[in-house]
């Protein structure tokens, strides 16, 4: 399943281009122009991710984050902002930001920045340890088919 990522930029340029790079990257990307789509977009798709700009028209990036960061979904954020005066840094991680990119920046060190905060927040499960049993989804991911123990036993599930 791919990953959702919300892209909140008023720069059409920009917005299209962080669009078109994530979409060939292969999450599934939506945008919102302002503030206010913002919110509702997040609040309908529930994104993993939001790339969230400070400078916006309606509601600011420091107000969205800070509704995002006491939403009842969990979604991780990175702001991404011409802004990079220390005060506004702080600011932003005091409202729930997981990460901050001052502008301009280079789309391998955002993708980077993209990836790793995905695995903090949202971390995908190869493996599922039940007391001293674990479950191995990395060699058939759609059907785990061997189980191991604690003590490094192995199992193949059959049909039978």
């Amino acid at each position: 399943m791919k990953r959702r990522i919300l892209v909140v930029e008023d720069d059409v340029l920009l917005a299209r281009a962080l669009c078109d790079n994530l979409t060939y990257e292969g999450f599934d990307v939506a945008l919102a122009n302002d503030g206010h789509a913002a919110l509702k977009k997040a609040e309908s798709l529930r994104p993993e991710l939001v790339l969230l700009d400070i400078m916006l028209p309606g509601l600011n990036g420091f107000e969205i984050c800070k509704h995002l960061a006491n939403a009842p979904f969990r979604t991780a954020v990175i702001i991404i902002t011409a802004r990079s005066q220390k005060d506004d840094k702080l600011r932003g991680f005091e409202f729930g930001a997981d990460d901050y990119v001052t502008k301009p920046f280079t789309i391998e060190e955002l993708f980077a920045r993209v990836n790793a905060v995905l695995r903090r927040v949202h971390p995908t499960a190869d493996r599922l340890v039940l007391g001293d049993l674990s479950f191995d989804f990395t060699r058939y991911p759609r059907h785990p088919k061997y189980i191991h123990t604690a003590h490094g036993d192995g199992y193949r599930f059959t049909s039978e």
